[in-house]
């Protein structure tokens, strides 16, 4: 067995996923006051800033996990080199969806994956965590396992449980999800031709959270075609788990780094996204 499998299979999923927790949570504390910091800011005039919080949120999430695992690497916003990966390491972003968060929007999460070596060597995505805290959600996926969320609905109280991506099978009747688009017009000819077969699209900045919305049946489809996306792999995750299809805009098999970008959907309407935004 490979010394990456040997360290894969020593690892104690449950006490992975409980640092993930303590982590995501830690450092959305950290945001979740400079929020409402923001929020009085605004008030009175002052222009907020996410560049602290976000440095904060992440010292949380470097501290919590290394005092459980000293001897995980923790990549932020990014992975390892190209063929340098190490047989396990963690990619976080403290902060995904910094342009939300400047505005006062909630739209914004704690996103945190722990990643190993697969079967062919490239890298697979053995954990995820999801969280929002100003929405009051948190997701959370082991591969393998299926997907789960915890989510604080107002009138109802809390809703924990197993879930899945949406039945439906038409893009007309379609909620579809995507980052901020590029400029010029080859970054917005994409959306648009989503937008005009789509039901609805939205455009938000925070890839985790967006993929978690597709996980649990929110929206049918999200696309990002710009870079590899590491901070997309605990979302990635969640959304196979939860029933989904993965892949890259291409069609090659989503790795976690890997240049492509992203396509992820309920299953049912992969083809159709995917036709209309690579082939138009």
């Amino acid at each position: 067995m490979a010394r990456s499998e040997n360290a894969v299979k020593a690892l104690d999923m449950d006490d992975c996923l409980i640092t993930a927790f303590n982590a995501a949570r830690t450092g959305a504390g950290r945001l979740l006051d400079a929020y409402a910091d923001h929020a009085k800011g605004r008030w009175e005039g002052r222009a907020p800033s996410s560049e602290g919080p976000g440095r904060d949120s992440e010292r949380e999430l470097r501290r919590t996990v290394y005092e459980a695992f000293p001897d995980h690497p923790i990549y932020v916003k990014g992975g390892p080199p190209p063929g340098e990966a190490p047989d396990l390491f963690w990619v976080a972003d403290p902060l995904d969806g910094p342009w939300s968060f400047r505005r006062g929007s909630p739209f914004f999460a704690v996103s945190l994956a722990l990643v190993g070596k697969g079967p062919s060597g490239g890298p697979e995505t053995l954990l995820g965590v999801v969280l929002a805290p100003v929405l009051m959600e948190l997701f959370w996926a082991i591969s393998g396992g299926g997907a789960f969320q915890w989510r604080q609905v107002p009138g109802i109280g809390l809703c924990e449980g197993p879930i899945s991506v949406s039945d439906c099978g038409r893009l007309e009747s379609a909620a579809v999800r995507t980052g901020l688009a590029a400029p010029g017009p080859e970054g917005r000819e994409p959306l648009k031709r989503v937008q005009d077969a789509a039901m609805a699209l939205a455009a938000e900045e925070s890839a985790s959270l967006s993929l978690a919305y597709v996980a649990g049946g929110r929206a049918e489809g999200y696309f990002q075609g710009e870079g590899g996306l590491w901070s997309a792999a605990a979302g990635a995750l969640l959304v196979s788990e939860a029933g989904g299809k993965v892949t890259g805009m291409n069609g090659d098999p989503y790795l976690p780094g890997e240049e492509g970008g992203i396509l992820a959907t309920n299953g049912i309407l992969h083809g159709k996204l995917a036709e209309i935004l690579v082939r138009g």
